[in-house]
């Protein structure tokens, strides 16, 4: 697998364009064409759901995020480790649970890799950006499983959902929020998922993945 990505690697590289360096620099003036202030949260579709209708719309059942911890050490043990593993059974554990901008986070990155539109992710500073990024990529790969099992997607993406629901536009349960019209007819792309940071982070990147997913789940 690490020879896989190092050859998607350099074949990337080889098609970078090393530009000459006597070649003269074009300066650009960039304008702001508006503020920070001025920006929308991309989600805003989901603002009237609450946690369930979220889950739902992912499709997700009840306990644990797909390949997830149920819970989680106070204490910092490696969850990989044995001691992690006795760690999560101990009376000082405490439930890990994802916060209600965390999977609408979640909703949103999959929706757009379902378009086929790139995504950003942008939250600010200590809102659980490393986790949304982590549920993601689990969340994928759970999303690939369950086509194997079923042909169809869970949730919103395998059937219509009808987002009129949570407007208050007209009454509906689980089940009545949802139609036969929408099914993709192709599974999610099988492949590593590759994690882009600077070498001061790569160990808190390590330690955030080993807190969140279940051990034996994924190589790393």
């Amino acid at each position: 697998m690490v020879s896989w990505v190092e050859a998607e690697l350099q074949d990337l590289l080889q098609q970078i364009h090393v530009e000459d360096d006597n070649e003269k620099v074009v300066e650009k003036d960039f304008k702001i064409l508006s503020t920070v202030d001025d920006w929308e949260s991309g989600t805003e579709e989901y603002t009237g759901m609450s946690l369930e209708e979220v889950k739902t719309a992912l499709g997700l059942l009840e306990g644990p995020f797909p390949c997830f911890n149920g819970m989680e050490d106070p204490d910092g043990h490696n969850l990989w480790m044995a001691e992690g593993q006795k760690a999560l059974k101990a009376e000082t554990a405490l439930p890990l649970n994802p916060h209600w901008h965390q999977y609408v986070g979640v909703l949103k990155m999959m929706r757009c890799v379902m378009d086929g539109k790139p995504v950003l992710l942008t939250d600010k500073v200590g809102v659980g950006k490393t986790m949304q990024a982590v549920m993601f990529i689990a969340l994928h790969v759970y999303y690939r499983e369950h086509w194997e099992q079923h042909k169809r997607f869970p949730g919103m993406f395998g059937k219509q959902f009808h987002f009129t629901h949570f407007l208050g536009l007209i009454p509906c349960n689980a089940d009545a929020c949802f139609s036969e019209s929408e099914e993709h007819d192709e599974n999610l792309p099988d492949g590593p998922a590759v994690i882009v940071c600077p070498p001061s982070l790569l160990q808190q990147w390590t330690d955030k993945i080993k807190r969140y997913l279940e051990f034996g789940q994924f190589d790393l």
